[in-house]
């Protein structure tokens, strides 16, 4: 026999990535757990709040500032670097958004130049960021290998594609995300109103560096480099 609170559970809709699909199909989801930010995200108004009559409870969003911050690591470890490729899709307009946004002004500052990936091996780009947008991460494992095979050092958005072949990785805690998410669902079954619940942005984010990919592409890594790391996968 399935509990009442399961039952009541087993009802309720979860979004992930792409919560326009309300419209679409005329949903009601109590609760998201990723989602752009507004006003790219017309789910919600602000972070703070909600209109009465939308359900939602936990958001997780790759903040701007996290494309900005790839660049500059990878310049940590490459500073003789002039060119780099941005892996990016443009069909997905939120996610491009965040990909791109204070990448050109961050490259400019430092002295880099950020390339497009369809001439990034004509142009002699020496490093690689790959974009957050999901494409990419369904791809990882093909995206490493063609890295692999120009000589391209890369850096991502999730720690799975670091262990797969990237050279490192930043972005969102994933596992402190899904944790988030169930103490909001869990919240709402024992009777808050989602609607009340403020949307939270990821606090924990995380550094994966793949030891074994940068020997293989001839790069050394400081030792103060590797401390730093929340993994190094070897």
């Amino acid at each position: 026999m399935i509990p009442k609170s399961g039952h009541r559970f087993s009802k309720k809709i979860m979004l992930k990535q792409k919560p326009e699909a309300r419209g679409r199909f005329n949903l009601k989801p109590f609760r998201f757990k990723e989602a752009p930010l507004p006003p790219e995200n017309h789910l919600f108004q602000s972070l703070s709040g909600s209109n009465a009559s939308l359900r939602y409870s936990c958001s997780r969003s790759d903040l701007d500032e996290l494309a900005p911050k790839r660049l500059e690591l990878l310049h940590e470890l490459l500073s003789a670097v002039t060119k780099i490729a941005l892996l990016t899709n443009p069909k997905n307009p939120a996610i491009f958004k965040q990909d791109t946004k204070g990448v050109e002004e961050a490259a400019r500052a430092l002295g880099q130049q950020i390339v497009a990936i369809a001439t990034a091996v004509q142009q002699r780009a020496s490093a690689l960021i790959v974009g957050s947008d999901a494409l990419f991460v369904s791809s990882r494992s093909e995206i490493a290998a063609l890295a692999l095979r120009h000589s391209i050092p890369t850096i991502s958005s999730e720690r799975q594609e670091a262990v797969v072949g990237d050279r490192m990785s930043y972005g969102t805690n994933f596992v402190d995300t899904y944790r988030q998410a169930g103490i909001y669902a869990g919240r709402v079954l024992k009777g808050e109103k989602p609607a009340d619940l403020p949307v939270e942005q990821p606090t924990k984010f995380e550094l994966i560096v793949n030891l074994k990919t940068a020997k293989a592409l001839g790069l050394k890594i400081p030792e103060s480099f590797l401390l730093r790391a929340d993994e190094v996968i070897e």
